[in-house]
Parts: structure tokens; sequence; C-alpha cells
């Protein structure tokens, strides 16, 4: 789901502006289709499990499966904010807590939020901050681990820039098991978004600062500090990526992209579909791109536009040559939740404003150059999670807590799961 740290940066831009094995009690109670019916009120969670050997309930705020049975996860257990590392390997239904332990005892684990990153079944990233914008306190390491949670190693202190007003980590993402950087917002106001860039290539023990904010108001080749920065991906140890949007204070586009590694940015120029040739270049249209996403070299980002006709429309960007050429395509929805499998299928999950108005998920056979609906009619709306062309998860919402589903036909048809964290023996 989207972050708490991303949503508060982008309430302070707006105002500048202005200014193995299943469990049985724990098999899915609820599917989701065309011809069934959908819950339109949360089902409420025990809050005392003490006699239920299955373990407590868990909610979960991040999934990433590698395949259909194993996966990692970020979630938090009632009347504990503290979100923990969780690994599973039924599907989902239970969950083991392989929270870093010397995290649990920071200080700031009062109320905290986890940033993550997973790479396969053995190797993960977290960072945990505070969960909104306070100022900087103590010293901030990134955890990691090799061996699937079993042991993690604190990383040396992230180097903390001279001027910054709050710590928040937003996002991190890693290139292989050596190369990995993490986007940390540091201020924000009067349509600007003040971040750091750190760099590592020794696979988090220690961290490199390789953008922050210039007292002199001006870098070159380096990210600018106007516009919300919204995401980063990397293809390999040098090629990335970062994504944001303006609001309509600059024209175009927000994507910058790197050839060294972090340090010197230049934008990038995408080109205006074939069914809109003057989306880019008409400065009434105000245009965003999405948290960027990479599935081996098929890089994909989704850019969104209120067009001067009030209308508002979105693209699906892809790249498999390292952003030498993008092609675009119109996506089925004006916004959504966007997977690709690389070289199978992709899916839309249609995101509405409106409470209460439906929304559709569509697939599509060809990597998105065409779309056709799935289901309709639905009132959840959330992120896709799909692992091959049958076998997918989300975590959805229809206004509460996130819930879990997960589908084993392509998105046909859909199941819920109620998840567990095994208790510890």
């Amino acid at each position: 789901m989207k972050r708490m740290t991303v949503l508060f940066v982008l309430l302070l831009l707006a105002a500048g502006t202005v200014g193995c094995g299943r469990n049985p009690a724990v098999t899915p109670t609820a599917a989701y289709g065309p011809d069934l019916p959908q819950p339109t009120q949360p089902e409420v969670l025990p809050t005392q499990v003490a006699t239920n050997p299955a373990g407590d309930p868990v909610t979960l705020n991040r999934i990433h499966f590698w395949d259909s049975e194993n996966g990692w996860g970020l979630g938090a257990v009632p009347d504990d904010p503290f979100q923990r590392v969780l690994r599973t390997g039924d599907a989902g239904d239970t969950w083991m807590d392989v929270t870093p332990v010397g995290a649990v005892a920071d200080p700031l684990s009062t109320n905290t939020s986890a940033l993550a990153a997973f790479q396969g079944p053995d190797r993960a990233w977290v960072i945990y901050s505070t969960a909104m914008p306070t100022p900087a306190a103590g010293e901030y390491r990134a955890w990691y681990t090799s061996d699937g949670g079993e042991t993690w190693q604190a990383s040396q202190p992230l180097p903390l820039p001279e001027t910054l007003e709050f710590f928040l980590p937003a996002d991190m993402t890693f290139a292989d098991a050596n190369n990995g950087w993490a986007l940390v917002h540091l201020g924000a106001g009067m349509s600007h978004d003040y971040v750091a860039l750190y760099k590592t290539s020794d696979g988090g023990v220690s961290w490199q600062l390789v953008v922050e904010p210039s007292q002199s108001g001006v870098i070159q080749n380096s990210l600018p500090m106007t516009c919300e920065k919204n995401g980063l991906v990397f293809q390999d140890d040098l090629k990335g990526w970062v994504t944001g949007g303006c609001n309509g204070v600059l024209p175009g586009i927000f994507l910058y992209e790197t050839g060294d590694g972090g340090i010197t940015w230049t934008p990038v120029s995408l080109p205006s579909p074939r069914t809109a040739p003057n989306l880019l270049l008409d400065e009434q249209n105000v245009c965003r791109t999405s948290q960027p996403d990479i599935n081996q070299a098929l890089v994909s980002v989704e850019v969104t536009c209120q067009l001067a006709s009030g209308t508002q429309q979105s693209w699906l960007y892809t790249t498999n040559d390292g952003g030498e050429n993008w092609s675009a395509d119109s996506l089925p929805a004006a916004s959504g939740s966007i997977d690709l499998v690389h070289g199978g299928p992709a899916w839309m999950l249609e995101a509405n404003k409106e409470a209460g108005a439906p929304r559709t998920l569509f697939r599509s056979e060809d990597s998105g150059n065409t779309w056709q609906p799935l289901l309709s009619d639905l009132n959840w709306q959330g992120d896709l999670d799909f692992v091959d062309g049958q076998n997918g998860f989300a975590l959805v919402s229809t206004g509460e807590a996130p819930r879990m589903i997960k589908t084993s036909d392509g998105g046909q048809t859909w199941v819920e799961v109620k998840p567990l964290i095994k208790p510890k023996e």
C-alpha cells in the first residue's frame, strides 16, 4: 500500500503550492468474483487470541511474493503499532515474525514506520524511522539479512545531511545483492521536496550520501529540489530512475535518470503517445509519473495526466533497453495499480477517488498493449502482486485497514486470507 510518509509529504507540498501445509484455522472465508457477493463491511478480527493456537491476527501493509507460496511482508498486530518484518511459506495464511531484535529495542519503536527492500527468499533490508515527520533524533541504520531473517546485522549509521527538518525514508531498491539505494525525505514546502539519496555497494553494511539538498539552492546535474519525488528503481549498479510530480507548478513530467549509480541525474524526455501527440507538450496538461517498477529488463512507469479539458487519462510507458527507447500504451482506467509479468500478462486494478464508485480489474495478454475487463463493480482497490500468469496476491481496502486476497486463476476469482503470525516456539 502507499506509504504514509509519501502521503504526508504530498500534503505538505500541496499546502506550499497554495502558499508449507495449510492450517485449517485460517481457511479463506470469502471469495471475490463476478457472480459472488462482496462484503461491504470488514469482519472484525479478534483482539484476544490467547486460546487460538494458530497465532495472532496481523494487518499487512506490504507484501512481496517470489512464488505462489513464499513471500515477505510488513505488518502489525492489534494494539501494537510496531511494524514487523514477516515471512510466509503457505501463501500468506500464516507468517513468521523475523523482525531484527535490535530494531524492536530501538527508542523510536513506539511510533515506527518500516521501509523494506526484499530480494528473493534470503535477502532483505529494512530501515526504521518515525511514522510521521519529526525532527531527526539519534542514529538511523539499515538492518540486513542474507538467511531469510534468521539473523540480522545493523549497518553503519547513515550519514545525515547538515540541514534537515525531518528524516523520512520513502523508497529503497536493490539491483543485486550488493548495490542498493534509499530515498529519504528531509523537508517539504513551497512546492519543494528536499530529499537525500543513499547508496550502498557492500550489501548494506555502509551507505554513502550521494544526493543531498544544496544550501545555495542550485545543484547542477542532480535531482532538483522542486517537485515531489515518489519512487526510484535501478536496473543495475549504474542505471536508475526517479519519478514524481510537480502538480502543475512546472510543465511536463518529472522523470530523471542516472547512468553513474545515482551521483548525477538528467531529465528524461518521454515521447508523447500516438493517440495524444501534444500530451507532454501542452503546458495546460498536469502530468505526474508513478513509482517505477522493474521486472527483469522491463522497466515500466505510469504517467497520469489531468488534461486541459478537465478529464484524467493514464498511459503505461515501458522500456527494455535501459531507457534508450520508450513505448506508450493507453491504460483502460484513469488511474490504478498496475502489475506486469515479464513476457506475460499485465493487470490493472482501477482506483477511483469517489467514495462508493465501482472499480474494474483489467487484464492484458500482450504486456499492456490492449486491455480487457476481467472483473467489474468491485468495491475494493489496492496494490497487486502477481508471481506468474495465474497466481497473484493483493492488499485491498474498501476504506478500512488493508485486507489480503489471492487468486490462482489469473485474477478471475479471489479468496480472502485472514493472516496470522505463528506463535514463537
